[in-house]
């Protein structure tokens, strides 16, 4: 999870191109938007992805076939991944500034990541009034 975290982090500091925050961008992820054929290819290239780091936690686990935990590590791990990137891509389309988004990606990456690592147990829970 550290890896990821840092991975992540890294990307965004150094403004790779992957994450599509430079100026200019807003533009591409509009016709990437408009376009079913281009959605398509983003969610194969995220359930291919997902196939890959599911292989990989396997491997390094040393997990047997029937072992789901590698394909539910890497689902959840993915999904936090596309869940950061629709938001800057969100935020790109919206035309926020490049600083803001960054600052804003660094803020939910935090957050991903700490959820991540730590479960949901307080997350949506339903507060009950007490009894008189």
């Amino acid at each position: 999870m550290a890896a990821l975290r840092r991975a992540f982090l890294t990307e965004l500091d150094h403004g790779a191109a992957t994450l599509g925050i430079n100026p200019g961008m807003a533009a591409f992820w509009r016709v990437v938007e408009e376009s079913a054929a281009l959605r398509a290819r983003v969610r194969q290239m995220r359930d291919r992805a997902e196939e890959l780091l599911a292989e990989t936690l396997r491997s390094e686990t040393g997990a047997t076939g029937d072992d789901p935990m590698p394909r539910i590590a890497a689902a959840l791990l993915v999904a936090a991944d596309a869940a950061l990137h629709a938001e800057i891509r969100r935020r790109v389309q919206a035309e926020q500034d490049p600083d803001v988004v960054r600052a804003e990606a660094r803020r939910m990456a935090g957050a991903a990541f700490d959820v991540l690592e730590k479960g949901l147990p307080a997350y949506a829970v339903r507060r009950t009034a007490k009894a008189p």
